[in-house]
């Protein structure tokens, strides 16, 4: 039992981010942990699919979890939306010095890995997403340092980076749009009915304009999050009982998402559903996910116990840095693996002993990421009198950009 103990404790030295607990959420770290393990299955599958045979259920097992997989990014959107704008509602901020913070807390890590990719592309040019010649290679490397793709149409060097150009995005955007229109001083109702309106408004403009970049208001969902259990206390209402109606769901949710990315024709009483699968995923992720955070966050319950499962609280306080290198760790394993197991139909048992030693892997890789440069350069810089909400930032304390995630 003391070697046990002291086991916990060591660890929870790693990964435990606030030892005082006077605002934390533990639900909050726990769903984060969720969202990373959903991008997880997006590039196991993608990886490692060459190992089973399409069209068993292993297979069909597999491509439900990448396909459901996708929504990770999209609960960090949420969790994005509820604590950015929580931290600028709540007080005037120096508009500088906020755009300081969230460099510093994005950038030694993901300078860290786009470093990282930089070398493998020069050791490794077949694999290399870089131009060839200076001026084409200084000029694209120079694009993804400033985080541009995402919300333009370069194209990442890390993959799941595009997501970091949406966070960016938003964090430039919201203090502004609080400040200018002084929002602080609008009533509740009138801050919801706005950014409601700003949602309906925005996602109309997508379906007719062909603009992929919807999933733009997972943020706005959790802006009204916030205002729901903050203006309106509306957590504090929820039955218990309501986390397995929450769970169910999202089961549904999940099943929706899954039909709508590959089962092709299977929702025709939407209109023009093949073409616009991504504009209803996401207006259903909207709701859906808006739901489970929110019941989440208020559970003493089933939820509560759920997302407060200490695993999974460690993975989601180091999501950020487990979001930025996993996809590398895997590429290397999926390399590595087909020296020793060829990839033929007979070999999906390979698939399935690899999973747990492929995700040990990628617990390692995030593990010395967070603890090398995360923790010491973002982390440990943060002002001592820091807000939890300004703390607990998803996309960068661990929130992720899902593989590829597209």
């Amino acid at each position: 039992m003391e070697v046990k103990a002291a086991l916990r404790e060591r660890l929870a030295g790693i990964y435990e981010l606030d030892s005082t607990g006077a605002k934390r959420s533990l639900q909050m770290e726990g769903v984060r942990g969720f969202a990373v393990l959903l991008v997880f299955f997006v590039h196991y599958h993608a990886l490692f699919q060459p190992w089973m045979r399409e069209g068993s259920p292993t297979f069909a097992l597999s491509d439900f979890l990448w396909s459901i997989g996708h929504t990770g990014v999209d609960l960090f959107f949420v969790l994005s939306g509820y604590l950015i704008y929580g931290l600028v509602i709540k007080r005037r901020n120096n508009y500088g010095s906020f755009i300081k913070r969230r460099v510093v807390r994005i950038y030694p890590a993901f300078l860290c890995v786009l470093a990282i990719y930089i070398a493998l592309s020069v050791m490794l040019p077949a694999e290399s997403r870089i131009p060839t010649g200076a001026g084409a290679a200084s000029s694209y490397i120079l694009q993804n340092f400033l985080l541009l793709p995402g919300m333009t149409s370069v194209q990442p060097i890390i993959t799941v980076s595009w997501s970091l150009s949406y966070e960016f995005f938003f964090y430039l955007f919201i203090p502004a749009l609080v400040a200018l229109l002084m929002m602080r001083r609008w009533s509740p109702i009138a801050r919801v009915l706005f950014f409601f309106t700003l949602a309906v408004v925005y996602a109309s403009h997508c379906f007719t304009s062909g603009d992929e970049r919807i999933r733009l208001i997972m943020f706005i969902s959790g802006i009204l999050l916030y205002e729901a259990m903050h203006s309106y206390n509306l957590g504090a209402r929820l039955h218990p009982r309501t986390d397995y109606l929450v769970l169910i769901a999202l089961a549904l949710t999940f099943l929706m998402v899954y039909v709508l990315t590959g089962q092709q024709g299977r929702l025709s009483f939407l209109p023009d559903s093949d073409k616009f699968k991504e504009m209803y995923r996401t207006i259903v992720l909207f709701g859906s996910f808006g739901l489970l955070v929110l019941a989440s966050l208020s559970s003493n319950a089933l939820l509560g116990r759920i997302f407060s499962w200490t695993p999974l609280r460690w993975l989601g306080n180091m999501s950020y840095s487990y979001y930025l290198i996993h996809g590398l760790t895997l590429k290397g394993v999926a390399m590595f693996a087909h020296r020793l197991v060829p990839s033929t139909d007979g070999s999906i048992m390979a698939f399935l002993f690899g999973l747990p030693p492929a995700f040990g892997l990628t617990l390692v890789s995030a593990t010395l990421l967070f603890v090398l440069v995360e923790k010491r350069f973002s982390i440990a810089t943060r002002e001592k009198k820091q807000t939890e909400s300004e703390r607990l930032t998803p996309l960068e304390s661990g929130s992720v950009q899902v593989a590829e995630i597209r």
